[in-house]
């Protein structure tokens, strides 16, 4: 599945992606959020990262706090769902 993603980080502007679902880990902290709450039928998520220091099972690489992959480099002729997906690092 083909999903377009607007992140939003509480210090930065809002950032417009496109993300193949099949390239996500579900077993990934961050991906099994993002996974379950599309299945769920949610348009956003929001995942509180304010520890994400304390808690290096759950985000593993660092300061790197998103997805681990999955983004398509260009713009695909259609996507199957939309999503707001914001992290909170406050």
């Amino acid at each position: 599945m083909i999903v377009a993603v607007t992140t939003l980080f509480h210090d930065y502007e809002p950032r417009l992606a496109y993300v193949d679902t099949e390239a996500l880990d579900p077993n990934d902290y961050i991906d099994g959020i993002f996974l379950q709450s599309l299945q769920e039928g949610k348009d956003w998520i929001s995942l509180d990262a304010s520890n994400w220091e304390e808690e290096p099972d759950k985000f593993p690489r660092g300061d790197d706090v998103d997805l681990s992959g999955g983004y398509l480099v260009e713009r695909p002729d259609k996507f199957d769902r939309a999503i707001i997906f914001r992290i909170s690092f406050e």
